[in-house]
């Protein structure tokens, strides 16, 4: 695979969706993300972040889960990214990365960041793995719910292109 193209988004992972769903995180969250994205990135998601959102919820969760996601350019699940998740998960484990909790979607988001070379802004780093992923910005969100203050560490990891292409290039 060749060195992707660059797009001028932010790729959301599905956790941060979620805060951005929770009437208590949503404006901490949203001041955070809005500092990092400036005028220089429009925010989007990967399709299979709907699904995940959409999964068991009634229908007024639906809509508003709908009305937020159209909000964000979406990248599509393509065969090509739906491959490229599959080598992810093969490399992550055979190069004794730990990621237990790492469901196939975030490996769909993985594989959508590395394609388009998109930063993603997730509060689940352990899903995107160091060396394959990189810090660019780290924070911690403070926000109070029933009268005490909670904080969520949120980053933006940078997918490692040359890293990623090397063990693609193994897999031809």
């Amino acid at each position: 695979m060749q060195s992707p193209t660059k797009y001028p988004y932010l790729l959301l992972d599905t956790c941060i969706i979620e805060y951005l769903l929770d009437k208590y995180q949503q404006p901490a969250v949203t001041q955070q993300i809005s500092e990092w994205a400036g005028d220089s990135f429009d925010l989007a998601i990967s399709e299979i972040t709907y699904a995940e959102l959409v999964d068991g919820a009634f229908k007024e969760k639906i809509e508003k889960v709908t009305r937020l996601l159209d909000s964000y350019t979406r990248f599509w699940v393509l065969k090509e990214i739906l491959r490229a998740a599959g080598i992810i998960s093969n490399v992550y484990r055979t190069q004794g990365n730990s990621t237990v909790g790492s469901s196939l979607s975030d490996k769909v988001i993985a594989a959508t960041a590395f394609s388009y070379n998109l930063p993603v802004i997730t509060a689940d780093v352990n899903d995107f793995p160091y060396p394959f992923f990189t810090s660019d910005a780290s924070e911690n969100i403070k926000y109070r719910k029933k009268n005490k203050d909670h904080y969520i560490a949120i980053s933006i990891l940078k997918p490692n292109v040359t890293i990623l292409n090397y063990w693609f290039s193994k897999t031809k």
